[in-house]
C-alpha cells in the first residue's frame, strides 16, 4: 500500500503547470523542485531541447502506449462515467469481487481495489507500471492529503463531476506517459546530470512535455466518449508527436540550464 510520503510525491509531481495555454505557445513555465521548493523558470526553448533529447532516447521504440493500456483507459472511462451518473457507492458496489466492508475503509484501499479491477486486461511486466499510473490518477483526483480517510473526505466525486471522465482519462494518459518515459530514460539521464537538483528539474521538464503532448493528442480527437477506440486514437497521436518527428538540430542551440549538460 502507498505510504503518506508516496502521496506527497504524487502531489509534488502535479505542481508543474503552464502559465500559458499549451507547450507550443508558452514562453515561460514555472517548475517547483521537490528537494527545496525553489521556483525555477524553464523557457520554451529549453523544453524543446528536452523534447529533442526524448526523440533520441526513444528512437528504438515503436510505440509508447500499449494496446492493453488503451483497454484499461476504456474501462476507467466506463467506471468514472458510472460514478458521475449513479454516484460512487453504486458504481463501486457493481464491481465484481467487491467486499461490502470496504465502503467504510480508507479511500486508498478502495482505489487499490478499483485499480486491480482495471488491470484484468493486463499481464506481464506492464502490470506494475500501469497499476502505478492508475493509483496516481485516483490519488490525485481524490486529493493526496485525503486518501487515508473515508471516501466522503476526498474530492474524487466532485472532481469527476466538475471535469468529466474525458479529462480524468487525459490525466491518466499523462501520468502513464511520464511513467513509461521515465522508466525508459532516467538511468541514462541521471548519468549526465551534474547534481540531483538538475536531474529533478530535467524530469519535471519531461513531465511538462508529457502533459502538453497528451493535451494536443486529446484535443485532436473529436470523439468525446472515452472508449477503446478513443484511447487508441489518443495513443497514436502521442506516438506521432514523440516517435515520428525527426530531430531538429537547430533546437540544440541554447545553453542547457535545464539539463545541466551539453552534447
Amino acid at each position: 500500500m502507498p505510504t503518506q510520503s508516496d502521496m506527497m510525491r504524487v502531489s509534488q509531481r502535479n505542481e508543474i503547470s503552464p502559465n500559458a495555454d499549451g507547450v507550443s505557445n508558452a514562453t515561460r513555465w514555472e517548475c517547483k523542485l521537490p528537494s527545496n521548493g525553489e521556483l525555477r523558470p524553464v523557457t520554451a526553448l529549453q523544453l524543446a531541447n528536452i523534447k529533442a533529447d526524448l526523440h533520441r532516447y526513444l528512437r528504438k521504440k515503436k510505440t509508447l502506449v500499449s494496446p492493453e493500456f488503451s483497454a484499461v483507459v476504456a474501462d476507467v472511462g466506463a467506471f468514472t462515467s458510472a460514478v458521475v451518473r449513479y454516484g460512487f457507492e453504486k458504481a463501486f458496489s457493481q464491481l465484481p469481487n467487491v467486499v461490502p466492508a470496504l465502503s467504510g475503509r480508507p479511500f486508498i484501499e478502495m482505489a487499490e481495489t478499483i485499480a486491480e479491477h482495471h488491470l484484468r486486461f493486463v499481464q506481464g511486466s506492464q502490470r506494475a507500471l500501469i497499476r502505478k499510473s492508475l493509483l496516481e490518477a485516483y490519488i490525485h483526483a481524490a486529493g493526496p492529503e485525503h486518501v487515508f480517510g473515508p471516501l466522503g473526505q476526498t474530492r474524487l466525486v466532485r472532481a469527476l463531476r466538475r471535469s468529466a471522465p474525458r479529462n480524468f482519462a487525459a490525466m491518466l494518459f499523462s501520468l502513464h506517459l511520464f511513467n513509461v518515459m521515465a522508466m525508459a530514460i532516467q538511468d541514462e539521464v541521471r548519468t549526465k546530470m551534474p547534481d540531483v537538483a538538475s536531474f529533478e528539474l530535467y524530469m519535471l521538464g519531461v513531465e511538462t512535455i508529457c502533459q502538453g503532448v497528451v493535451k494536443t493528442a486529446v484535443e485532436s480527437e473529436e470523439k468525446t466518449e472515452v472508449d477503446e477506440a478513443w484511447a487508441k486514437a489518443v495513443a497514436m497521436a502521442i506516438d506521432a508527436q514523440l516517435l515520428h518527428i525527426p530531430l531538429n538540430p537547430n533546437q540544440r542551440q541554447e545553453s542547457t540550464h535545464v539539463s545541466g549538460h551539453k552534447e
